[in-house]
């Protein structure tokens, strides 16, 4: 786990498949360090790893596998969201996209097994450098505020896909690398007088 102006990578950690959640599981790796956002049709990937969906079909999907995986009475399933923005977005890299969040706060209130606790922004990172690529930073962050406003949720950790490539990149332009720094420390402290979220890059 690499810190990055207060923000983590997480680079390496998303799971794919029910196998590659027991991979990660015998590493040792606490449940809360692995996202998984494969089919959601194993009831024991329950309480081995965070689930990520990115649709309405995959929200009731996981609040089945909770009703099957008998949760105790009033425990919920803590689940995140990928989430397209309206500005920056990127559909490529999957999600439910904003203007449909009218439609998913419908759905959770029908379901009575799961509870938001987070969200993935897809974001337009590549090619993106200095304060361009610190907007996405910002972007994410406004999203992750906006989700609490308005769905029934809590912001325990918002996560900024689509920009690790780009960061990466900016290695070799330290000017370049110093301006998306101070926007993402903006972010960063804007979030510890707010949500105290956990933020990650991806």
């Amino acid at each position: 786990m690499t810190p990055f102006s207060g923000y983590t990578t997480f680079d390496g950690q998303k799971a794919a498949l029910v196998r590659s959640v027991g991979q990660l599981d015998s590493c040792s790796l606490e449940p809360r360090w692995i996202w998984y956002t494969g089919p959601m049709e194993d009831p024991s990937i329950i309480g081995r790893c965070r689930l990520v969906a990115g649709s309405l079909e995959e929200l009731e999907a996981i609040d089945g596998l909770a009703s099957r995986a008998g949760l105790g009475k009033g425990r919920l399933e803590m689940v995140g969201l990928r989430i397209i923005p309206s500005v920056l977005g990127n559909p490529s890299l999957g999600g439910i996209p904003e203007d449909e969040l009218p439609e998913v706060k419908r759905t959770l209130s029908a379901l009575r097994h799961i509870s938001v606790n987070g969200c993935f922004a897809s974001v337009q990172g590549d090619g993106k450098r200095g304060k361009e690529l610190g907007e996405c930073f910002r972007v994410s962050y406004e999203l992750g505020k906006r989700l609490y406003a308005f769905l029934p949720a809590t912001m325990a950790y918002i996560g900024i896909c689509g920009v690790g490539e780009a960061i990466r990149s900016e290695a070799d332009d330290p000017v370049s690398l110093e301006e998306t720094a101070r926007i993402a420390q903006i972010v960063a402290q804007q979030n510890e007088t707010a949500f105290y979220a956990t933020l990650l890059l991806s």
